[in-house]
């Protein structure tokens, strides 16, 4: 599984909170900073919909239904 934290402002105690999920889990994350970049609220979900498809967090298009994903994003 892969936990995703994108932040549009800064949040520690979240992405403490989002680290301890997934090393108590054993899941993978990446920390996505994007809290200088866009303040359109629609860039905004543009941007998260692009990290969700991008091929460097391991997107794949199979259909393989053991690959689980799961993110966090806020």
């Amino acid at each position: 599984m892969l936990i995703i934290s994108l932040f549009f402002r800064r949040s520690p105690a979240a992405l403490d909170n989002h680290r301890h999920y997934a090393a108590l889990h054993g899941y993978r994350h990446v920390y996505v900073e994007a809290a200088d970049i866009y303040e359109s609220p629609s860039a905004q979900w543009l941007f998260r919909y692009e990290t969700l498809l991008s091929p460097s967090f391991g997107f794949s298009s199979s259909r393989d239904p053991r690959q689980r994903w799961v993110s966090a994003i806020f």
